[in-house]
């Protein structure tokens, strides 16, 4: 079903897509980065998905380094509320198959406060994207 997605952002470490068909932002992690622009870069992408009125969040983080205490308390502490204020319905997260990486999304997984997300965690870009397709095929 996904046609191909417009280019909202795009950095040395990040990417950033809108799948118009399935309102769905796409944010790729690309390699290390720092919080000085890990935390600006994922508030913009929340804003884009704002403004065009996504309902369906893609996180590709196979490339990402995993991220450093601080930065994963932000996430869950202050980035995680604002995301759940807006009327998403699925989070997926593409993480690389090693611990580390699941530790943390175990602790988002389970930090929504009863919002209505389904978030889930996949290994490959290609079945987030189908997971995601699945409320568009009915």
């Amino acid at each position: 079903m996904s046609t191909k997605a417009k280019e909202l952002h795009s950095e040395e470490y990040a990417n950033i897509w809108l799948h118009e068909d399935t309102h769905t932002l796409e944010m790729e992690w690309l390699d290390y980065v720092s919080s000085y622009r890990f935390k600006p870069t994922l508030d913009l992408a929340l804003e884009l998905a704002v403004q065009h009125n996504a309902r369906y969040w893609l996180a590709n983080r196979l490339e990402m380094r995993e991220l450093g205490e601080l930065d994963r308390k932000w996430l869950t502490d202050t980035w995680l509320p604002k995301f759940l204020g807006y009327n998403f319905k699925k989070m997926a997260v593409v993480e690389p198959a090693h611990g580390l990486h699941r530790v943390f999304e175990d602790q988002v997984l389970h930090n929504t406060n009863g919002k209505p997300v389904e978030i889930k965690c996949f290994q490959k870009r290609s079945e987030a994207l189908e997971w995601i397709e699945e409320d568009f095929n009915l």
